[in-house]
């Protein structure tokens, strides 16, 4: 298996989430899941070295690190298909996102906007009521659901949510994908973060002598690490199709003045 040309020796993919907890002792507690392909000599295959969950609490005041690991699984071999299709992904730094694009399917895309997701969106924002018989009429709400499974609409917020034009910070939350390709020549890693819809775009932060990114925008990168992933790995559902929708819908429904940024 290659990546630009060189042999791949490790991928490490990684997923962290954390909060501060603005506290006195400055603490911060979160997870941190490593899923590690190493590359077998012997069989000419990788192998899953290892699977690996870690709980963590740091404070400053007074300055400690506690953590607790646990293995997963490990020893595995990993489809090999699945690892040249997310080698490939990270080498395309731009695909368009549209509907047609997307590798979405319109029964998908009917299921994760219907009815029952647009409530759920307005639930969260506590804007569920505007459904309700006293305040709207069912051939109201009708032509608010209907709206939403439009794809020219779905088209509209691709095309106007996903940003290059920089690279983001949070400071008191932390939600990230990390992915790092090790080959016989050299060290690539990939970023993809909150408060991204969608984990897009990604970020190329390669070279380690700069402090500039380039981003990547290609969405089939979150439909391979979903392919790999196992279904247990933290955050994995931000990668997936129902987190776009969702974002999606909380988009539609500002549009229709349902919910509001405050």
């Amino acid at each position: 298996m290659t990546y630009k040309g060189d042999l791949v020796d490790t991928i490490k993919i990684t997923s962290n989430s954390s909060y501060y907890h603005f506290d006195d002792q400055g603490t911060t507690t979160g997870s941190y899941y490593e899923y590690i392909l190493v590359f077998n000599n012997k069989n000419e295959n990788y192998i899953l070295n290892p699977y690996r969950k870690t709980e963590y609490k740091i404070t400053f005041k007074p300055d400690t690190l506690i953590k607790k690991e646990r293995i997963l699984k490990q020893g595995i071999e990993v489809d090999r298909i699945l690892i040249s299709n997310l080698l490939h992904q990270f080498e395309i730094n731009y695909i368009k996102p549209t509907f047609d694009n997307i590798g979405m399917t319109n029964d998908d895309f009917q299921k994760l906007t219907d009815k029952k997701h647009i409530i759920q969106v307005a639930k969260w924002h506590k804007t569920d009521w505007h459904f309700k018989k006293a305040y709207s009429t069912k051939e109201e709400n009708e032509i608010i659901f209907k709206g939403c499974q439009n794809i020219d609409t779905f088209n509209l917020y691709l095309s106007s949510a996903f940003d290059t034009s920089g690279y983001v910070m949070v400071t008191d939350f932390n939600d990230h994908f990390d992915v790092k390709i090790t080959t016989t020549q050299g060290n690539y890693r990939f970023e993809g973060k909150y408060p991204n819809s969608y984990k897009q775009p990604w970020y190329n932060l390669s070279d380690k002598y700069s402090f500039t990114s380039s981003s990547i925008l290609n969405f089939s990168i979150n439909s391979a690490l979903v392919a790999m992933l196992p279904e247990n790995f933290s955050r994995l559902g931000t990668l997936k199709f129902e987190a776009l929708t969702n974002e999606y819908i909380e988009w539609y429904l500002k549009r229709r003045g349902i919910i509001f940024d405050y």
